[in-house]
């Protein structure tokens, strides 16, 4: 499960970020001082999830096929996930998860392959947001709880 704190002293915000498979990250972010912090996230009610067997890991590219157990002849090829003390093992059940790289805008989900379920996949980004003195989206920093990576987005608000 992904768990996190953000703590911000003046225009300056520190988020200390505990993945889903246990990594530790912390991202720095910052603000103009006549902007709020806001902290929240992206997450959906659909996300697509398959119990399949593994068939084939490309260790080198962290890539594995896995054919999808109640569609046999289904394959899907994702991304390894491993979790803490539980790795994905060829001609092993793993389970296929829906997944959303943080520049997911105009492409389709990708798949990670997981040893077994991962708590709160839903969860797809945490946001820390730069609000203006109208509550506008100024930037965003969007956050995997899969790797901790981020991306700093800046919002048009104009014509």
């Amino acid at each position: 499960m992904v768990h996190y704190t953000f703590e911000h002293d003046g225009n300056h915000g520190m988020l200390r970020l505990i993945t889903h498979n246990g990594q530790e990250k912390t991202i720095k972010c910052d603000k103009e001082s006549h902007q709020t912090f806001r902290v929240g996230g992206t997450a959906t009610n659909g996300l697509m999830k398959h119990v399949v067997t593994v068939k084939s890991i490309n260790r080198l590219e962290n890539t594995a096929t896995a054919e999808i157990n109640k569609l046999p002849s289904v394959f899907l090829v994702g991304s390894i996930y491993e979790l803490p003390n539980s790795r994905v093992s060829l001609n092993e059940t793993a389970i296929a998860i829906e997944y959303y790289p943080l520049d997911m805008e105009g492409k389709a989900p990708q798949w990670v392959i997981a040893s077994k379920n991962i708590d709160q996949p839903e969860i797809l980004f945490i946001n820390i947001d730069c609000l203006d003195g109208g509550f506008n989206i100024i930037k965003r920093y969007r956050i995997s709880p899969y790797n901790g990576e981020y991306k700093l987005m800046g919002m048009n608000h104009g014509p």
